[in-house]
Parts: structure tokens; C-alpha cells; sequence
């Protein structure tokens, strides 16, 4: 356990507002993970973007490659 959350529930048991207390470490808990998730989602969606522009650049050089190749042989 991190030391934050043992220094609650002391202090939790010691006011006698102990579900409270944990309630409240909860939601800064589910915040911060929210926070991460949001921030992974954010940089998720322009990785995405280039790494499937970057498969339709090499799809469409391998379709437009052999084209090309024939017109130097003419």
C-alpha cells in the first residue's frame, strides 16, 4: 500500500470517517486514471493516422511501381 493511503486510514479511524475518507481517495484515484486514459486516447488516434496512411503509401507504390517500370521498357 503507498504511504498516502496508510496515512488516510489513520487518520480515517482515528476522525471515525474512515468510508469517507476512502471514498474520497477513491475518486482521486479514478481521476488520475481517468486523466492517463484521456491522455493515451489523445496520442492513440495520430499513431493510428500514420501508421495507416503509411500502409495505403506502400500499398499504392507496389500497385503504381510495376506501371512505372513498364514505362521505361517502352
Amino acid at each position: 500500500f503507498s504511504p498516502k493511503l496508510i496515512m488516510l486510514i489513520a487518520l480515517g479511524e482515528e476522525t471515525g470517517e474512515l468510508p469517507q475518507t476512502l471514498s474520497s481517495y477513491v475518486n482521486q484515484l479514478n481521476a488520475a486514471m481517468e486523466n492517463k486514459i484521456n491522455n493515451f486516447k489523445f496520442w492513440l488516434e495520430p499513431i493510428f493516422l500514420l501508421i495507416i496512411s503509411g500502409l495505403i503509401g506502400i500499398i499504392v507504390t507496389a500497385l503504381y511501381l510495376p506501371i512505372v517500370q513498364l514505362g521505361k521498357w517502352i
